[in-house]
């Protein structure tokens, strides 16, 4: 009888140990080590990538020219949200700097994104966005930095707020 109760008690014990609490995503902290992290809000609502079996929520490319040219694309999206979220940040023929901000209105950024409320936008060089690199590092393969900036909705004539923006790559 008392082998009976402790196999209970033992067995009550390991399944209640194996609930957990479900945690709110959160804004990655601001990391400038290649981390792998990525996040931003769209419309105040926050993006993070989560992968599924086949497709990664987070990818990057770099290359650069035999011109020193630089060449990068950071991409995020969230494959686990029903109403999922995706962003794409596309720079080209940028010379990169560590603490360098890049204004989207000058040229060779482009973005485009879909946001949880179901609506693609893009950016416009009509509305302001800024791209700063937090840190640039060709040794170490790690690029790290914030961008945030007003896109638009063409369906819909509406503005799309992206804001709190950072990513911390390696490449």
């Amino acid at each position: 009888m008392k082998t009976t109760l402790y196999n209970l008690a033992t067995c009550t014990l390991l399944i209640l140990s194996q609930c957990k609490e479900e945690v709110a995503p959160q804004l990655p902290a601001e990391t400038t080590i290649g981390a792998e992290t990525f996040g931003c809000k769209i419309d105040g609502k926050l993006l993070v990538p989560h992968g599924s079996w086949n497709h990664p929520g987070l990818g990057m490319s770099y290359y650069v020219d035999t011109k020193g040219y630089a060449y990068f694309s950071v991409n995020a999206a969230d494959y686990k949200a029903s109403d999922g979220g995706f962003i794409s940040i596309t720079c080209d023929s940028l010379r990169l700097r560590t603490g360098k901000t890049y204004d989207f209105k000058m040229g060779g950024i482009s973005v485009i994104g879909y946001g949880r409320a179901g609506t693609w936008f893009t950016y416009l060089r009509q509305y302001p966005g800024e791209l700063t690199i937090t840190k640039f590092d060709s040794v170490k393969h790690i690029i790290s930095g914030r961008f945030d900036f007003v896109g638009i909705n063409r369906d819909a004539g509406k503005q799309v707020l992206v804001t709190d923006e950072r990513f911390d790559v390696g490449f």
